[in-house]
């Protein structure tokens, strides 16, 4: 999966994953299909962006190598969407990726990522928080596998930007 990021993550967007995400979030499946088939080229295409800065770089890979970060999360991704996940280890993990990935600029995001797909900012904001746990889920098997450092990491992570720019949305391409 290492070899494309965002097609592995892309597959875990099953019907009834989509269709349990559109339930318990209140908007239509086809909006909420739409917000997330963007939500991982969006984050993986900003990890890449980021990561030629050695500190974002070294803390992006402290959150992909934390001992939370088990990969069980990738066998049962609908765990994510249960009564109490948010209060989970790998969604705390999430929160900290996305509050370094964006800072302030979290809350426009989900706001562009609302606009785009039709859903509402509430909506967009849990996309994002149940998107980022996944990433740092797929980037740890890649680093598992892989056996990859830091470097190797970022390597991954830009070498692949052109498959990220690829399938990013306009209006979210900013």
């Amino acid at each position: 999966m290492s070899d494309n990021l965002l097609a592995g993550l892309s597959s875990l967007l099953t019907p009834e994953l989509i269709g349990k995400a559109a339930s318990m979030l209140g908007d239509s499946e086809p909006a909420v299909s739409k917000g997330m088939s963007a939500v991982f080229p969006v984050l993986l295409g900003s990890l890449a962006n980021r990561s030629s800065d050695s500190a974002f770089a070294s803390t992006l890979f402290n959150l992909v190598r934390d001992p939370a970060n088990d990969g069980s999360l990738l066998g049962n991704v609908a765990s994510l969407l249960s009564p109490g996940a948010a209060s989970s280890p790998m969604m705390a993990l999430g929160g900290k990726l996305l509050s370094t990935l964006f800072g302030n600029n979290l809350g426009s995001l989900g706001g562009s990522l609302a606009g785009y797909s039709g859903v509402k900012p509430s909506s967009a904001s849990s996309m994002l928080s149940f998107a980022a746990p996944l990433v740092l889920s797929m980037l740890g098997k890649a680093v598992k596998s892989g056996n990859l450092n830091v470097g190797s990491l970022v390597n991954m992570l830009t070498g692949q930007k052109s498959a990220y720019a690829a399938a990013l949305p306009g209006p979210l391409s900013r």
